[in-house]
């Protein structure tokens, strides 16, 4: 079974890997072909992490990290993503325990109005946030657009 505990700044690389391969299902679709989605940069993770280092866990299994959730206040808001679980522990309760471990961080904030991103291709996961409180509000869209050198500074 899977414990939870605060993120460490030695735990980057490992995010890093579980983020990469928890959402590279999704990037292969995406970009229709058999590529790996490009790993996180270490300095990236520790961003992220700094930005509320007491909100940020990892799900850890005999010394495996195996799922992590950052989380933020800022002002009156707070909310959680990027929210991963690798996909051999996925469907066992590890993210549920992520996700509690964040809503209780964000309950120690006072007036801290409680939030999670979730995009569209995250239906299966939308319902269990609905069955947990939260409302929808807007959707999450991701646009692209192939750039071409003489469209720079349209």
């Amino acid at each position: 079974m899977a414990t939870i505990r605060l993120m460490r700044e030695e735990d980057a690389d490992a995010v890093r890997q579980v983020d990469a391969a928890a959402f590279g299902a999704w990037w292969r679709q995406l970009k229709a072909c058999a590529a790996e989605l490009p790993q996180r940069t270490r300095t990236n993770v520790l961003a992220l992490r700094e930005k509320d280092p007491e909100g940020c866990f990892v799900a850890e299994e005999d010394g495996r990290v195996v799922g992590l959730i950052f989380s933020r206040t800022w002002g009156g808001a707070g909310w959680f993503g990027t929210f991963a679980v690798l996909p051999e522990y996925q469907g066992r309760g590890v993210g549920k325990w992520l996700i509690a471990a964040s809503l209780d961080y964000l309950r120690q904030t006072s007036n801290v109005r409680h939030q999670a991103s979730v995009g569209k291709r995250l239906i299966a996961a939308s319902l269990d946030y609905l069955r947990r409180g939260f409302q929808a509000r807007l959707p999450t869209l991701l646009l692209s657009k192939a750039l071409e050198p003489s469209d720079a500074g349209r």
